[in-house]
């Protein structure tokens, strides 16, 4: 008897666990424009600042493939025993969490394969009618000197070997309402990206 309960455990927390992934793939994002892309005002150097310490910490366990957990801030700054590696994703959230205590709108950009869902996201931010971004990698801290987001991510883009052909702009805290305490399934799966890129950046050969 013990074992039918076992595989009803497995079979329920199974689609609790499918349930959760489909609630917050990619493709259930709720997407914004570029014109929706609220511009930042004064912001401390001190901001700046602490988001470089966050980046350089976490950036000690970044790994490129994605663990099958997102980490919250919360988790990954208080629990470091927990991480196994960083993705870009959670870079994301760690800096959106920081500079939301600034005032600033938690803002990224997904980019990658809109067949596969397969990409790069970074923390997108507006000053003066320009974009510019940060994140995890040398490439994603780009200053606001972009007139539109699609020069950003074709500079973001530049000189790696991530494949996109299209990508999308969110809020964070309205797709993710407690994304700086959650843990989270990781939402890798096909994507929805509304903003295509013709022709795709870095193609495979």
């Amino acid at each position: 008897m013990k074992y039918i309960y076992q595989a009803l455990f497995i079979i329920i927390s199974t689609f609790i666990l499918v349930g959760c992934i489909e609630e917050i793939g990619w493709d259930k994002l709720t997407v914004i424009s570029e014109d929706e892309v609220p511009e930042i005002g004064v912001v401390p150097m001190k901001a700046f600042e602490e988001v470089n310490n966050i980046v350089d910490l976490l950036m000690n366990n970044f790994g490129h493939e994605p663990d099958s957990i997102i980490y919250g801030p919360t988790a990954l700054l208080n629990e470091p025993e927990r991480i196994v590696s960083v993705n870009c994703i959670e870079v994301v959230f760690a800096i959106a969490s920081l500079l939301e205590s600034y005032g600033v709108e938690p803002i990224a950009i997904a980019m990658g394969d809109k067949k596969t869902g397969k990409g790069h996201s970074v923390f997108l931010y507006k000053v003066a009618g320009y974009f510019g971004s940060l994140g995890g990698n040398f490439q994603d801290w780009q200053l606001p000197i972009y007139s539109t987001t699609k020069e950003l991510v074709r500079a973001i883009v530049k000189g790696t070997k991530v494949y996109v052909n299209a990508y999308d702009i969110f809020n964070i805290r309205e797709n993710f309402p407690d994304y700086d305490t959650a843990t989270l399934p990781f939402p890798l799966k096909a994507g929805r990206f509304s903003n295509q890129i013709d022709p795709p950046l870095n193609p495979p050969k």
